[in-house]
């Protein structure tokens, strides 16, 4: 029978066995005489060197050969042969059982060779080899001085499994990293954690949620009774306690962490229409912010269209798709909170700006059908914890995440095996004298329960999204680490 890798040959022909080398071809010659004259031999096979008087050979005269008068070979009564240790280098061997079928004129007789272990080849100095060979319908088996024995035979020997030994198997963490991860795009590889990562182990994500707050300290945050929520988050996955921004007011902090520059800005200007704002006069006072900033600068937008990566900014408040004014007229509704408004390719681009920059009231149902790859989310002044709205605007930006932040958390993406990412952070520590830390809370079931002192910034966060999606860095983000060193 043939099994295996290996097809059966037409009778009398050589077996083929697929790239395995033709033994006949690859035995050493040197030492081997090339005529039956110089093997001492000629006489015996001939009465004369004419060979055309030698009558035909005639098969039908000889008794046909019975296998079973033969002692079975017992292969427990030679040592194993060890091919690594006997051939240096370039040696190669194997431990299989070979089970060889051979028949003759019809009649079918059952040889058991148990004892194959390698085929090798080793030259002495007096120029002999030992070799195992399969030619024709000829089976010819050697064994040095133990066994001298010829046997002519129509036979197909089959040889059932044969392995290199000199290629070790992959390795098994290897291999059950690359079932676990099924595979991974382009620009990342199987990870430890049995995930794709980028080359800065940054984990690939499905999908990116961003909340933006506002203008709290990490000491106003963490440990605090007014942030029970927050704090639950905290406990469970991984915070940084050294995120920092040395840019006032807002909006220069949301164009940093979206193209990865201030751009030149340093005041809450206003989206839109016709640039007004002279950066070095008052005209662009951090308080009165009177003038028209929109911006000529490629951003993640662009490089997520560019991708094929769908992505919104959700802004609460703000009722029409693109409405720079707000429902409200502008009382909870911030536009320097929405940084797209101000990247002229989008604003200006009316059908890309509807489509990209939504009011939040949308987001539940895009939430539901996984629509977006990317989602940016500001929630209005009041519940990003900016202004006062109740008695404590630290709780009543907590309440507005308790609420919302479940909703992200119980889609598919979020649940044991996802690769979902939410980061919530604050875009500037207020008014407080320096540069005091803000939080960042990293929410992933890719993610420890772990804090981070390593020093990151807007920039870090914005190459950490880009890593994880995949698109290039954007401006100051280049020159930074991401946020590596909060994952499983």
């Amino acid at each position: 029978m043939c099994a295996g890798l290996f097809a059966c040959a037409a009778a009398g022909n050589p077996a083929t066995f697929g790239n395995v080398p033709d033994a006949a071809a690859d035995a050493p010659t040197t030492g081997i005489p090339s005529t039956a004259t110089e093997a001492g031999i000629g006489d015996a096979l001939a009465p004369s060197s004419d060979t055309s008087e030698m009558e035909p050979y005639d098969a039908s005269e000889m008794e046909p050969y019975d296998a079973s008068e033969i002692e079975p070979y017992d292969a427990s009564e030679i040592e194993p042969y060890d091919a690594v240790s006997s051939v240096p280098e370039a040696s190669t061997g194997a431990d299989a059982s070979q089970d060889a079928t051979v028949a003759e004129n019809g009649d079918a007789a059952t040889a058991d060779a148990t004892a194959v272990d390698a085929v090798t080849e080793e030259q002495g100095d007096d120029g002999g080899s030992d070799a195992g060979t399969v030619t024709g319908g000829d089976a010819t088996v050697e064994a040095g001085s133990a066994m001298d024995a010829t046997a002519t035979v129509d036979a197909v020997a089959v040889v059932d499994a044969a392995t290199d030994a000199a290629s070790p198997p992959p390795s098994g963490d290897g291999a059950s990293e690359a079932a676990a991860c099924g595979g991974c795009g382009i620009g990342f590889t199987c990870g430890s954690g049995g995930y794709c990562v980028s080359s800065t182990g940054v984990p690939a994500f499905g999908h990116v949620y961003v909340i933006v707050m506002e203008e709290q300290s990490l000491s106003a945050i963490q440990g605090s009774s007014s942030a029970p929520y927050i704090n639950t988050l905290i406990a469970s996955y991984a915070l940084a306690t050294n995120y920092t921004t040395p840019y006032h007011p807002s909006l220069p902090n949301y164009l940093e962490l979206t193209s990865g520059g201030t751009q030149g800005v340093a005041c809450d200007c206003a989206p839109g229409g016709t640039p007004t704002c002279s950066l070095g006069s008052s005209v662009c006072d951090p308080l009165l912010s009177n003038c028209n900033c929109p911006q000529s600068v490629t951003n993640l937008g662009d490089e997520l269209d560019t991708a094929g990566l769908s992505w919104r900014e959700y802004a609460e408040g703000m009722g029409a798709p693109c409405d720079l004014t707000g429902a409200d007229g502008g009382a909870d509704f911030a536009p320097s909170h929405v940084p797209f408004l101000y990247y002229d390719d989008v604003y200006t681009a009316s059908g890309r700006c509807v489509e990209h920059v939504r009011d939040y009231g949308d987001f539940p149902a895009d939430l539901a059908a996984g629509s977006y790859v990317f989602a940016m989310i500001s929630p209005n002044t009041c519940h990003d914890m900016q202004t006062l709205c109740t008695a404590n605007t630290v709780l009543q930006g907590d309440d507005w995440l308790s609420i919302n932040v479940p909703a992200i958390l119980a889609t598919a993406g979020f649940a044991s095996g996802g690769r979902d990412a939410l980061f919530i952070v604050w875009e500037e520590a207020g008014t407080d004298i320096g540069i005091p830390p803000m939080p960042l809370i990293v929410v992933s079931p890719l993610a420890r329960a772990t804090t981070t002192s390593a020093s990151y910034t807007h920039d870090s966060l914005l190459a950490t999204i880009e890593d994880g999606l995949g698109v290039p860095r954007l401006g100051n983000s280049a020159g930074v680490a991401p946020i590596a060193d909060v994952w499983k």
